[in-house]
């Protein structure tokens, strides 16, 4: 197998545990773009987001983050699943800093979670990639796009750190156990990935259900 070949199929492999761990977990995923350069976008609706679109109310606010630090994890752990060193990902980190610093009885105000943004509808953007075409349809589809990180957010404890930390673990630990159980699901889609650079959520949910 060539190189270019190993690394597309290592992406594959890595949307492919993104994109079923999203739709396991209830969120919706309007397109999945692999650029030439093999950058991965994959736009969904992030869990904390919605949270926050509900009100002020801190349990689902805390399975919004929680959810978020799953999907953050997904790709990393379907590498690893197939063989492949992963590093993690910064943002499930972010997402987990805000979740301990909630856990800990921080007012909300003080996460700096939803700083600008509008209530509604949003997109996760997974990579800060500029492909106007798929911006300008789901522009026009009434979704807005927002930045891939989270503001800064400083953890001024080590038992904040910690906590974060094990939310990390603990969320890689059940995104494994749930891409596992769903293993041919996984297998199949990245089969998919391996050959087409974009997938609408009707065509990947046909994969997952079908093949």
């Amino acid at each position: 197998m060539g190189e270019r070949a190993r690394e597309r199929r290592i992406i594959a492999y890595h949307t492919a545990g993104c994109t079923v761990v999203v739709r396991k977990l209830g969120l919706e995923i309007i397109g999945v773009n692999i650029t030439p350069d093999l950058e991965v976008i994959v736009y969904h609706r992030s869990a904390t987001q919605v949270a926050l679109a509900i009100g002020e109310d801190r349990a689902a606010l805390a399975r919004g983050l929680y959810t978020d630090v799953m999907v953050r994890t997904a790709g990393t752990a379907a590498q690893k699943l197939v063989g492949c060193p992963a590093d993690d990902d910064i943002a499930a980190f972010e997402y987990a800093d805000r979740l301990a610093c909630l856990e800990a009885g921080w007012p909300l105000r003080s996460l700096r979670l939803d700083p600008d943004q509008p209530r509604g509808p949003i997109l996760q953007k997974y990579e800060d990639e500029d492909d106007e075409a798929v911006r300008r349809i789901f522009l026009e589809a009434g979704f807005e796009l927002v930045p891939d990180e989270l503001p800064e957010l400083t953890l001024y404890s080590q038992e904040l750190r910690d906590a974060s930390s094990a939310i990390v673990d603990r969320a890689e630990k059940e995104t494994t156990a749930l891409l596992q159980a769903d293993w041919p699901i996984v297998v199949r889609v990245a089969g998919v990935l391996a050959k087409r650079d974009r997938l609408s959520q009707e065509e990947l949910d046909h994969v997952i259900a079908r093949g």
